[in-house]
């Protein structure tokens, strides 16, 4: 069982895992505002930073868990997910996106309003369909054309757990398709040319060489210098 807990929330919470405690009290007082995935199965602690990940991360793939309870701590994320997706200039953010395999995205359309999406279902679409351009934080600097439903009906529990089913058209029609779609591990290259496809998958491949060349390169480096100080002393 996972508990997703920001530590400044503890106290409120701190019942949820009582049998550790005293760990968690000196921890969350080092990391205060922080927000911590907690596996009660066994007994381990994650430190969650939040940043957007890209293709080739399994996350993407994963069909993502309901969300059994909504709390506090999910009406928080929400708040840090809106952060993160201005800051990254996207109008929709879905939780395996930030690295979390749950079932919840926000979003702000062309009305300027900030919507939360947790245990969403598409429960009816319309015959008559669309053709838009999509990207995705995940997929930076790719862009095509993908064919979707022209209208949409959505329900779902906002940031409060409040039931609310709502009509949608137009770009925000859009979001809510691209963004549930990430709920079920599907991106939106699954539903455009093959070819478009294998050639973000590609430049995924290539970005992710280059990243473990540099980390290798570093981690070198490092062992390096500790080798001279070692050598020193």
């Amino acid at each position: 069982m996972l508990w997703l807990l920001r530590s400044d929330s503890w106290l409120e919470r701190r019942a949820v895992v009582r049998p550790h405690e005293s760990f968690l009290d000196e921890v969350f007082a080092i990391f205060p505002c922080f927000y911590f995935i907690i596996d009660l199965k066994h007994d381990i602690l994650y430190l969650y930073n939040m940043t957007v990940v890209t293709l080739g991360n399994d996350v993407l793939r994963q069909k993502c868990a309901p969300v059994e309870t909504v709390t506090e701590e999910h009406a928080k994320l929400a708040e840090e997910m809106f952060e993160l997706m201005d800051a990254s200039d996207g109008v929709g953010l879905a939780a395996p996106q930030v690295g979390l395999s749950i079932r919840m995205f926000v979003l702000m359309s062309d009305d300027d309003v900030r919507r939360v999406f947790i245990n969403p279902q598409i429960i009816a679409t319309s015959t008559e369909t669309c053709e838009m351009e999509e990207g995705c934080l995940s997929i930076p600097g790719l862009y095509e054309k993908i064919v979707r439903p022209a209208k949409v009906s959505v329900q779902a529990l906002n940031e409060k757990g409040k039931p609310f089913v709502l009509e949608a058209d137009g770009l925000l029609a859009r979001i809510i398709q691209h963004e549930n779609d990430h709920l079920d591990g599907i991106l939106y290259i699954d539903r455009g040319d093959p070819l478009f496809k294998f050639k973000a998958e590609e430049n995924a491949k290539r970005r992710e060489e280059r990243r473990a060349k540099k980390a290798a390169a570093k981690a070198a480096r490092d062992a390096k210098i500790a080798a001279k100080k070692a050598a020193k002393e």
